[in-house]
């Protein structure tokens, strides 16, 4: 993944992201080696937070609103720029979150666990 680019699902993500003091969250998780960049999907919260030689930062919840509706579609776009992750949910921005990896272009996973169909990564 590089500057610029984007990745666009268009339901949640039900993923498994194991963190050693947390049980398991539903969620995202771009990984960089030993570091990860988890953007969680939890009831009614989008979670961020960094995972950097193994340790994790302040997690990060606020958003201006709650744009998901039960049983009903959308789309999320993650836009991934030089210091930070660009959140769309069907158009709009929910919230930037600024990640620590240096080289985007050493982000070579994403992890995504559940009921979901990928339509595009960009």
């Amino acid at each position: 993944l590089g500057g610029g680019r984007t990745v666009t699902f268009p339901n949640p993500a039900q993923c498994a992201h194991q963190r050693h003091e947390k049980p398991s969250d539903p969620c995202e998780v771009l990984q960089q080696g030993s570091q990860a960049q988890s953007l969680c999907h939890v009831p009614k919260q989008f979670v961020r937070n960094s995972c950097v030689a193994g340790e994790w930062g302040e997690e990060q919840s606020s958003i201006p609103y709650f744009p998901f509706i039960p049983d009903q579609p959308f789309r999320v776009e993650i836009l991934c720029e030089h210091p930070r992750f660009r959140v769309f949910v069907d158009g709009h921005q929910l919230f930037d979150f600024y990640h620590r990896i240096e080289t985007l272009s050493a982000i070579d996973t994403i992890k995504i666990n559940g009921d979901l169909q990928l339509t595009k990564l960009g």
